[in-house]
């Protein structure tokens, strides 16, 4: 049981590591004029993501009670909702319009088109962190076969 209860705070903690490295790359691409360290940092949060992507859909596949399922819809909303407004930062950033990049963070980016009413926060990291923190503990580790 405790083994267990470890292993899922692991897969917290290494979520909320993949989802503040999408956010600090982006933040060190919004800092540098240096175009071609803007585009690095972008693929770098553009794999993050992608991290953060697959720890979301194996905490879904290994669900089994309707609030882990709750939760983990709820997290893969927030986290899309977050990813519409991060690609248009770092659209603009790479097209050299950071004054829009800052504009885009500035106004909390909640649009009706890619953010539900509930993930409309000043930060939608912050409504992640929120929904990580949630993620009950006692889910068996990656790859392994789930009992139930």
């Amino acid at each position: 049981m405790y083994a267990g209860s470890v292993q899922g705070l692991q897969r917290i903690g290494e979520l909320q590591y993949e989802v503040q490295e999408t956010r600090r790359s982006t933040f060190y691409a919004l800092t540098t004029l240096d175009s071609n360290l803007q585009l690095e940092y972008a693929d770098q949060s553009r794999e993050a993501d992608r991290l953060v992507n697959e720890g979301i859909s194996e905490y879904l596949r290994q669900a089994r009670m309707p609030h882990e399922i709750e939760v983990g819809r709820r997290l893969q909303l927030d986290w899309s909702g977050y990813l519409g407004v991060r690609n248009e930062v770092l659209a603009s950033i790479l097209e050299g319009s950071t004054k829009e990049a800052v504009t885009w963070i500035l106004r909390g980016a909640c649009r009706p088109s890619n953010v539900s009413a509930k993930t409309c926060r000043k930060s939608s990291g912050s409504t992640m962190g929120r929904h990580l923190s949630s993620l009950p503990t006692s889910l068996p580790p990656l790859g392994a076969p789930s009992s139930g």
